[in-house]
């Protein structure tokens, strides 16, 4: 299940008047059972919400402008030829869902996310290695995590696991990554293996030690192998130190020349180490989802979401009600609790405040063609 983001247990309870201590009793529920009843439905009205209001919102066609000195680009509307919103993209994007290139469209890299090294840690098998996700700040780049190894010696860790991708890799240019490495002697060896186990591999090293790098490698021209991907997909990759120490590896994806950070807001356009960036004034538009809070979350949005969870508790407690003839906690002893009136009408008055709340971001709108 997903962690609630709009709103939180507590504000539950603030909404609709109730408490754990009474759920407990009132529905026989363990103390952290009635707890994740509470999250679940926040996070089932959370969509809800995000249902109601069009979210995540497309950014269509948002262009971006080549300087000719950097190869990413923070997404948002500073580009733009006019002024059509003010939107903040930090932290805000969702997914990504069409990029072009002058007026070529460009291939969604693979993952779509541009990020297989969310929360692998349990998919991998090592050597010489322990691996977490970790979401310390300062050690991750995109989505919540990165895949953190600790090497005692030389060794690998490989995803996945099951050695079972199949994925076709030929479709694509470019493999790349965010990276960090403890140390810059040790080698790092990125490995591509084909289902018999042969790999087309490539060598490198950090410029400076604990500080993340990206590096984009061609998978035709930067690979040492024999393996033609026109005709071997990829079953598992592989990253090979030679020595003892830490590495940190994030953002890691093959694409057709960009990706995203995802949900930071990066655009990133990947190329030859040799060659430069997007020349001066070279148009790239990209389209991508949009979810204004995900990152800060308003106080109406907050209070709305945390009544329609109120409204999935009371339907709950209705049918405990309907369900039993009388209400007792353990010992007999008799607890106050509203009579079925009450409950019916706090969750009509919690449904209707809800959606009053949302309105201000257009809830309730309905359009139609305009007829001649």
């Amino acid at each position: 299940m997903s962690s609630p983001t709009y709103c939180d247990e507590d504000d539950v309870y603030y909404e609709t008047g109730l408490s754990n201590v009474f759920l407990v009793s009132y529905t026989g529920l363990a103390t952290g059972a009635v707890t994740s009843l509470i999250e679940g439905y926040i996070v089932a009205m959370e969509k809800h919400v995000n249902e109601l209001l069009g979210i995540p919102q497309v950014i269509h066609d948002e262009l971006h402008l080549g300087t000719n000195e950097t190869d990413e680009f923070d997404l948002g509307p500073e580009d733009e030829k006019g002024f059509f919103a003010d939107y903040d993209a930090e932290n805000n994007v969702t997914n990504a869902f069409m990029c072009l290139f002058y007026d070529a469209r460009m291939k969604l890299p693979y993952p779509k996310s541009g990020d297989q090294t969310e929360s692998i840690a349990s998919s991998c098998s090592v050597s010489n290695c322990t691996l977490e996700d970790d979401d310390d700040a300062g050690d991750f780049f995109a989505g919540e995590n990165s895949l953190h190894a600790t090497f005692s010696s030389a060794g690998y860790f490989r995803y996945p696991s099951a050695e079972n991708l199949n994925k076709n890799i030929d479709i694509y240019e470019f493999v790349s990554f965010r990276i960090k490495c403890s140390s810059k002697t040790v080698k790092i060896t990125l490995r591509l293996y084909d289902l018999d186990g042969n790999f087309n591999y490539k060598e490198f090293y950090v410029d400076k030690a604990n500080m993340f790098f990206t590096k984009h490698f061609d998978l035709d021209d930067d690979f040492t192998g024999s393996i033609d991907w026109d005709d071997n997909p990829l079953y598992y990759w592989e990253l090979y130190v030679d020595g003892a120490c830490q590495v940190w590896l994030d953002n890691f994806c093959f694409n057709d020349e960009w990706f995203l950070t995802i949900p930071q807001g990066k655009l990133v356009i990947a190329h030859k180490e040799d060659d430069e960036p997007p020349s001066y004034g070279y148009p790239i538009h990209i389209t991508y989802g949009y979810n204004p809070f995900l990152n800060s979350v308003p106080e109406n949005i907050k209070k709305a979401t945390a009544k329609f969870a109120g409204v999935e508790i009371i339907s709950y407690c209705i049918g405990i009600r309907q369900r039993d003839t009388a209400f007792l906690v353990e010992g007999n002893t008799m607890i106050p609790v509203p009579d079925k009136e009450t409950l019916y009408g706090a969750r009509t008055k919690l449904t209707l405040e809800a959606k009053a709340l949302l309105s201000a971001y257009g809830y309730g709108w309905t359009y139609r063609p305009v007829e001649a």
